[in-house]
């Protein structure tokens, strides 16, 4: 039974992958391409140590939201990322990332976005 499961959810994973994949090539507005490529960001990359996939659409995100000067945005791929880097032990990119994360929270005053981004920096501290 559990394998059936298994199964069934690696086939509802897959399903959803290339339905991102094709709303991804079709999509033009930079908003919604901003949301598809975080949402791939996310998807891709954890639990697989090589992720290429998943910086490629976060870079990507990152890219639009910056031209777009969509600063939120483009604080949540870096902060996608700085969740990768610490994860898989890269501890320098981890820690720039989430440092330019603390600058931007602190200079818009989030609250919220400052908890986030102090809690990513004590896990990469955790862990080195």
């Amino acid at each position: 039974m559990l394998g059936l499961l298994s199964t069934a959810s690696l086939h509802a994973q897959k399903m959803n992958i290339d339905s991102l994949k094709l709303k991804l090539r079709t999509e033009k507005n930079d908003s919604a391409r901003v949301r598809l490529l975080l949402w791939a960001g996310s998807l891709f990359g954890y639990g697989n140590k090589k992720n290429d996939s998943a910086f490629y659409y976060l870079q990507e995100a990152l890219d639009i939201s910056t031209r777009k000067n969509d600063l939120r945005n483009a604080n949540f791929a870096k902060s996608i990322m700085c969740r990768y880097f610490y994860t898989y032990g890269n501890f320098k990119e981890a820690l720039d990332m989430a440092f330019q994360n603390l600058n931007y929270a602190n200079a818009i005053k989030d609250t919220m976005l400052l908890i986030h981004t102090h809690k990513d920096l004590l896990k990469v501290y955790l862990k080195m």
